[in-house]
């Protein structure tokens, strides 16, 4: 092979190469332009959608002005009383009805109570045992009550009419009895 050759040779491998390096960077920039028309498209979809959530909001905003006049236009409920009460050395922010502020704040002291005489008796045991122990505490106090209400109420059934009338004698009596004094206590 002369030199001649040879350098045809060469010339005609570098073409070749060349040949198949643009054949690729064709093909990259052939797979970018396709990436770029379906940005293009995802883009103009997104103005599509962007226009439309912009229609909807539009309308979520009216529906709230309406919603805000209407509001305004409402009477305002009347605030809650917001009172402070101690539980085991605790401070706490509780609401209640107006008017019921003295009452809540008796409740928490009858409480704070029992929670105390079982912190002292038990230890520190953990702020939630303590709570939940108090307050079966008190709910065993409120049963006994209302089965004491019960008997109660039961003994009264159980009076003969004998009893009860001469009972009611014996008040009509000491009225009586009390007028008269009273009367001449006022003669006097």
């Amino acid at each position: 092979m002369t030199i001649l050759e040879k350098s045809v040779s060469d010339l005609a491998d570098a073409l070749e190469a060349l040949e198949s390096t643009l054949e690729g960077q064709l093909n990259d920039v052939s797979a970018k332009n396709d990436l770029i028309d379906a940005a293009r498209r995802q883009a103009r979809a997104a103005q599509g959608h962007a226009a439309s959530a912009g229609s909807d909001l539009s309308g979520a905003i009216s529906d709230l002005k309406i919603l805000l006049d209407d509001h305004k236009s409402e009477p305002k409920a009347e605030a809650m009383a917001q009172v402070e009460i101690r539980i085991n050395g605790r401070d706490y922010m509780v609401t209640c009805d107006n008017g019921q502020e003295n009452h809540l704040q008796q409740l928490a002291a009858y409480f704070d109570r029992h929670v105390s005489q079982l912190s002292e008796d038990l230890g520190q045991i953990g702020d939630s045992r303590l709570m939940l122990l108090s307050a079966l505490t008190v709910c065993d106090e409120l049963f006994e009550a209302k089965n004491r209400a019960r008997d109660l109420e039961g003994a009264a059934d159980e009076l003969d009419p004998g009893t009860a009338g001469a009972a009611s004698l014996a008040i009509e009596a000491a009225t009586t009895r009390v007028n008269e004094i009273a009367a001449r206590l006022g003669e006097d």
